[in-house]
């Protein structure tokens, strides 16, 4: 598999660079980094989706990154990005402890002529079945992955798994809703972008 440096701080290319990364160019480097990550990936995404972002937030990281706010919330979505990119480095070298070295680091190239739309669909091309992967294996293993208890999350994949199939209506919002008594599975609820409201179980 090919692999490109994701050791090299990325602060590197910025001061390399002689100016600040911006979006477009962080999106960029992160589809890099993702392509490079395909046996890591999953497990990436799975930690942070137990942790405190929001719905959207998670969408835009995942699935519509063309979507973020950067007009009023730059940091907010370069600093996200960069936590993906901070997240899979750790994790590859915590599987492989071999990504140390580059091929032409591509991490200090420009992005090609493209907009944040073509990145879009690249960082979706790249993340469309991890969310799906998840759910069905902690499902399969749901007696031992204490994952399978964590509704929270699991709704949150959920949301993920619609926003890919629907990247135009993705999902902003999530909420539990009842346990139902004949299988003590929990209603999940989910708010779209156009405030549409679908539901499924977890």
């Amino acid at each position: 598999m090919k692999r490109v440096c994701v050791l090299l701080p990325l602060v590197f290319a910025s001061v390399l660079a002689g100016r600040p990364m911006s979006y477009e160019q962080k999106v960029y480097s992160t589809n890099i980094i993702i392509e490079s990550a395909e046996h890591v990936f999953p497990q990436v995404l799975r930690k942070i989706v137990r942790e405190n972002q929001s719905m959207e937030e998670l969408v835009i990281m995942f699935v519509v990154p063309e979507k973020a706010n950067i007009e009023n919330e730059l940091k907010k979505y370069l600093d996200n990005e960069t936590n993906l990119q901070n997240e899979i480095t750790a994790a590859l070298y915590h599987v492989d402890n071999s990504a140390t070295s580059s091929e032409g680091n591509p991490l200090l190239v420009d992005p090609p002529i493209s907009n944040l739309i073509t990145l879009g669909q690249t960082r979706r091309d790249l993340t469309l079945n991890v969310p799906e992967f998840l759910i069905d294996t902690i499902g399969l293993n749901r007696t031992h992955d204490e994952d399978y208890k964590n509704k929270h999350m699991m709704c949150r994949l959920k949301g993920l798994v619609k926003s890919m199939a629907e990247p135009f209506n993705y999902i902003i919002e999530y909420a539990l809703g009842e346990t139902l008594k004949s299988t003590g599975r929990v209603i999940c609820n989910l708010t779209t972008i156009h405030n549409d409201v679908v539901w499924d179980l977890v």
